[in-house]
């Protein structure tokens, strides 16, 4: 009897000696000892130190609030984000693994963040634009920004817009009898109608198509974009998607591609029209025109200014019209002394048909 629990503890110290010697075994207390290291550092950060300070739910070691999102669909986190608004209040915290997020719910936080012209740069989630938007405006960030923003800017002057409004209206009519026609007295999904009438009407107007694409081919753009949205949205929310070696072999990343091609097309297509048509000579834009117009008026040009709005159109008379969208990015890749190229000017037209 002796002998056989001898025997047994023998094997039992063996095999503990085995455990704390086992190269697994030292890695998993290596790899664990990293991580409560690294939660230790993450908690002391200053930038932790002051989310802390936003209420919020409570933390977890490593996963912050990873589990309280855990299965669930869009539409229910933000059925999730609601309740935690109505518990900690207008504002709150959250950490996903080492991503800190601040929810905003009041206006007036927004609206001093979105006035902000120096904390510009947007958060890494638009990193899964950047292949359908390149560098435009909506993810750009600093000197690429401002630039972008100060060009572009006055191809949306009221002027413009309002030499759109018979466009408006037109599109407008079509889809109201369309939906007559075919709806009248039924209940509909009228959001994939009033996509397919926007891409219409920024291609007719913003985008100046003389001769809209046939068939289905608008509605196929906007069905598209709506897609290609939905695939952001899963590789924002889906922790696997977010890694671009884990994604690159999925079936998502086949639908991607998919929508990508259908939208380059049309945006090629539209480009390639424009530049075509386009007359350098009779439709350029004055590019001291908003100069010319505050000269006119006797007064000093105080900068860029938001709303481009308040120059007086009457003072636009004899000078050659402003341009709209397109017509003025591809003469802008003309003009020598302004540093816009082709890649600008695509990554601006998806940005802008983005919108459907």
């Amino acid at each position: 009897m002796d002998y056989t629990n001898a025997t047994a503890t023998q094997h039992i110290t063996g095999a503990k000696a085995y455990i704390l010697t086992s190269p697994f075994y030292i890695s998993l207390i290596g790899a664990l000892l990293a991580l409560a290291l690294y939660d230790i550092w993450f908690r002391n950060t200053d930038a932790y130190k002051k989310l802390k300070g936003i209420p919020g739910p409570p933390v977890l070691p490593l996963i912050g609030n990873a589990h309280l999102i855990l299965g669930l669909t869009p539409a229910e986190m933000v059925q999730k984000a609601i309740q935690y608004f109505h518990y900690y209040g207008e504002t709150i915290s959250g950490c996903f693994f080492n991503l800190m997020v601040v929810f905003l719910t009041n206006p007036a936080d927004f609206e001093i963040i979105l006035n902000s012209s120096v904390h510009l740069e947007k958060s890494n989630e638009y990193r899964f634009f950047q292949p359908w938007f390149g560098n435009g405006l909506l993810i750009s960030k600093g000197d690429h920004w401002r630039l972008h923003r100060k060009m572009i800017a006055p191809t949306f002057h009221q002027s413009i817009l309002k030499s759109f409004v018979p466009a408006f209206v037109q599109h407008s009519k079509k889809i109201a009898n369309r939906l007559e026609a075919k709806y009248l007295g039924r209940e509909f999904d009228v959001h994939e109608h009033m996509s397919q009438t926007t891409v219409e009407i920024l291609l007719s107007t913003a985008m100046g198509m003389r001769q809209l694409p046939a068939g289905r081919e608008c509605a196929r753009y906007a069905e598209a974009v709506l897609e290609m949205c939905d695939i952001i949205q899963k590789r924002q929310v889906k922790a696997h998607y977010r890694f671009d070696f884990v994604y690159q072999w999925t079936q998502l990343r086949k639908r991607c591609d998919k929508m990508m091609s259908i939208i380059l097309a049309l945006t090629r297509r539209v480009i390639a029209e424009r530049r075509e048509l386009f007359n350098l000579e009779t439709d350029g834009v004055l590019d001291q025109q908003d100069e010319l117009n505050e000269r006119a008026n006797g007064r000093e040009k105080e900068g860029l200014r938001d709303d481009l709005d308040e120059i007086d159109e009457e003072s636009d008379v004899g000078a050659k019209r402003r341009l709209a969208f397109l017509d003025a990015m591809v003469e802008m890749t003309k003009n020598p002394d302004i540093a816009w190229t082709e890649k600008d000017v695509m990554d601006e037209v998806n940005t802008i048909m983005f919108e459907v």
